[in-house]
């Protein structure tokens, strides 16, 4: 992205939808960063998840399911 990196853009939306008083979607993370303090950046952000490329098939698949079933 050319303005913001990740984190920015995920308190961009979370922002954004406390402003409008709407659900904030679910947001996942995926990078190729594998390092601890990249995901704690992430998730303090407000990102819901975090994936280390590659992501497997199966990996996506349970993400799916997992964010399925919070609705």
């Amino acid at each position: 992205m050319p303005d913001k990196d990740g984190p920015q853009t995920a308190i961009s939306i979370s922002d954004f939808c406390t402003e409008h008083e709407i659900q904030k979607p679910y947001i996942c993370c995926v990078t190729a960063y594998s390092e601890a303090h990249f995901k704690r950046n992430a998730l303090a952000s407000g990102m819901d998840n975090y994936m280390v490329k590659p992501v497997l098939r199966t990996q996506l698949e349970e993400l799916v399911t997992l964010v399925m079933n919070q609705q």
